[in-house]
């Protein structure tokens, strides 16, 4: 430490000594000092600036120090704190139990679900197994895509798959045309085995896990590429809201995508793509035409067709050709 800064430090405590002093209360360094320690800066001195401070005390009073590999404290597990996200599924998974209260909140959640939660979880039904794997699936990096299910004799569906999107290949009546005038879109599908299967417990009314493969048999989608991929793109409610404005106010939907990349900062941050804005925007004018005048039309020759049935039964025309 300089001399500049320790002239500083000095300054700021005796000024606090002489409010403490003035107020008629005693002072923290009054009270360090009764145990004989000097007045010099002492350990007690929390800003990291301390000269008896250890190693694990330099600091700069905002940070909390490193805890090496083994000891108790802070976990450095990147699951761990953060709410409703990566911590509570890290206590999940250390409590089965919990998981329940846990799994299919983590489709709004931007945290990774980890292996051993799916593993060991309960889901109150297919939705919430389905948000959970697709969650676990953006922290690898691949997307999902929704599988067969089994029914019981009754018609009730006790097991579903979610696979990974690139399970199974392209049938070959798709190569064997010789009609086709359109060339083949890329190849995507590799075969790849990578799913999750859940099953109905009706002991409980729970779905469980049967079947986790984590295996793929391809490439994984670089990680800044997973928010284009289409189970993991979503336009948020708040973003629909800043839409409607700026649609109002006249902007072209080409517009408001460039506005909502330049504050994120470019396209790769989005969590949607101009598609996606496109089918939005397609959406809210079809429903504006649903409640406007073609609805209104139809309700006019709706209530006129009330009323001639009613005109002729008045004047006794059911007969008349």
């Amino acid at each position: 430490m300089n001399e500049q800064t320790f002239k500083k430090v000095r300054e700021v405590r005796v000024h606090l000594e002489a409010v403490q002093t003035v107020a008629g209360g005693k002072s923290d360094s009054e009270s360090d000092l009764d145990d004989g320690s000097t007045s010099e800066l002492s350990g007690h001195w929390t800003d990291g600036w301390s000269t008896n401070s250890g190693d694990g005390d330099d600091l700069n009073g905002l940070e909390e120090p490193l805890t090496k590999e083994g000891d108790s404290g802070h976990s450095d597990s990147e699951y761990d704190g953060r709410d409703g996200g990566g911590s509570y599924m890290h206590a999940a998974a250390e409590d089965p139990a919990n998981s329940e209260n846990v799994m299919g909140k983590q489709f709004s959640c931007p945290d990774p679900v980890i292996a051993s939660v799916l593993l060991s979880a309960e889901f109150n039904g297919i939705g919430d197994a389905y948000a959970s794997y697709v969650a676990y699936a953006k922290g690898i990096s691949f997307a999902v895509r929704k599988g067969d299910s089994i029914k019981d004799e009754e018609g009730n569906i006790v097991r579903k798959f979610f696979l990974c999107n690139r399970q199974g290949l392209r049938e070959k009546k798709h190569y064997e045309r010789v009609d086709r005038k359109r060339t083949h879109k890329p190849e995507t599908r590799t075969n790849c085995n990578a799913k999750l299967v859940v099953f109905l417990d009706k002991s409980c009314r729970k779905w469980r896990t049967k079947t986790l493969v984590e295996e793929h048999n391809h490439e994984l989608v670089p990680q800044e590429f997973t928010n284009v991929m289409a189970p993991h793109r979503k336009i948020l409610e708040g973003d629909k809201a800043h839409i409607h404005s700026m649609h109002e106010a006249g902007f072209k939907t080409t517009q408001i995508m460039g506005f909502f990349a330049h504050m994120c900062g470019g396209y790769r941050n989005l969590n949607f793509i101009s598609k996606d804005l496109y089918n939005y925007m397609d959406g809210v004018r079809q429903s504006r035409i649903v409640e406007g005048d073609t609805a209104a039309a139809i309700s006019y020759l709706k209530g006129k067709a009330e009323y001639w049935v009613d005109m002729i039964t008045s004047f006794g025309l059911e007969d008349n050709d």
